[in-house]
């Protein structure tokens, strides 16, 4: 069905106005205040009261990269950041705020990321913003509109709920698995195959050992606090251990701590909460990575694959011991390489290496389906409210 839709510029239709409190500014109070991000604060006095559609007019991302994670809906009293812009329907019976909120979001990379500018602060300025063209249907059709998006919205959040589910289930499935493989049920099979029936437990054949028996110690170094453009080596950093994804990778010039192929890099110093505490990464090129400070690094001897080394240090229970969760907190030296595990034989490495790997690559495959699913969930929520308007 085909509905009868006018074109218009959001000037023509909306009050235009920026936010009136900086972010930094806001004294917490009763009236919620929409910042950029999906929670909102508060403040101790409103500034718009009627209910309106509030684009971000900063690059989310930053570095030159044009991008808008959200944007927002609001009503009653609230306050705004004065990074973001308020679109106020002038007449609210002739365009609905929360029909603008739901047009702009399915349709944001194309009608408001694209005219974002900027070198190095991208920003979407009012006077472009005021000019975006947009598609009004008629007030009816727009209460469907709105309808679709919540009920699409409602089952997106129940798909999402159990794809959370499914992450932590797959976590705990990849842990797992590394606990079967310091403990020797991964490998019984091996065992049995190899040394015979009755040699089949952890407590036949495994050496108890301490870490500085089986790899060399070593400290980072202190690097510039600068990310070099014309850097030639990753710094190893407890972001880059940890996986964060919320810093640029740091670029050095120097390699003052070089890492070489089968080096491990370890995290010794963390905030509260241990979210790096601990982390570990196998190095598998000697020509890229520099080591930092607090982040020291392991040379796996001969009695040890450099990937069953990271296994066990995986398997940090004994390091998180250490963290009382109220300071910073650092493992010093003699703590870590005091490490007591149980170690098999060379050729049992080699069989539990080959056997997390090919477990893991299934996992992986698992979570990166998992992951897909709330993607197309979204995408399958833009073409059931695209259908609304026959394109």
């Amino acid at each position: 069905m085909e509905y009868k839709i006018q074109k218009v510029k959001l000037k023509d239709v909306c009050k235009i106005e920026k936010g009136k409190i900086g972010i930094t500014k806001a004294v917490k109070g009763e009236y919620p205040l929409v910042v950029t991000a999906e929670e909102r604060l508060s403040h101790n006095e409103w500034h718009f009261n009627e209910p309106a559609t509030i684009v971000p007019l900063v690059s989310s991302t930053g570095h030159g990269h044009a991008s808008i994670k959200r944007l927002h809906y609001a009503d009653g009293k609230y306050a705004v950041g004065n990074i973001l812009a308020t679109l106020i329907p002038i007449d609210h019976d002739y365009l609905n705020a929360k029909y603008l909120y739901v047009y702009l979001t399915i349709n944001k990379e194309e009608l408001l990321v694209s005219q974002m500018t900027g070198a190095a602060n991208v920003t979407l300025t009012l006077t472009r913003l005021a000019d975006v063209e947009i598609e009004i249907p008629d007030y009816a059709t727009q209460l469907k509109v709105i309808n679709r998006y919540e009920d699409s919205e409602n089952f997106k959040n129940q798909m999402g709920s159990q794809i959370e589910v499914r992450s932590q289930l797959i976590e705990n499935l990849r842990q797992q698995i590394l606990n079967d493989a310091i403990t020797g049920k991964l490998s019984e099979k091996w065992r049995r195959d190899n040394l015979g029936d009755v040699i089949t437990d952890i407590g036949t054949g495994w050496k108890i050992c301490r870490l500085f028996e089986v790899a060399d110690f070593f400290n980072g170094k202190a690097h510039e606090p600068i990310v070099s453009e014309n850097g030639k080596f990753i710094l190893i950093n407890s972001k880059f251990v940890s996986n964060s994804g919320d810093t640029k990778i740091k670029m050095v010039t120097e390699r003052l701590t070089p890492l070489q192929s089968g080096d491990i890099a370890f995290v010794m110093s963390d905030v509260p909460g241990g979210r790096a505490l601990a982390r570990t990464y196998l190095v598998e090129r000697d020509d890229k990575y520099s080591l930092n400070q607090r982040i020291c690094g392991f040379k796996a001897k001969s009695c040890i694959l450099p990937a069953f080394l990271n296994v066990i240090l995986n398997r940090n229970d004994y390091f998180l011991s250490f963290d009382d969760g109220k300071k910073q907190t650092n493992l010093r030296k003699d703590q870590i390489i005091q490490f007591e595990f149980s170690l098999p034989s060379i050729s049992e490495q080699h069989y539990i290496v080959e056997g997390i790997k090919s477990l893991f690559i299934k996992i992986d495959r698992i979570n990166q389906i998992n992951n897909e699913n709330l993607t197309m969930v979204d995408l399958l929520n833009k073409v059931s409210l695209k259908e609304l308007f026959g394109n």
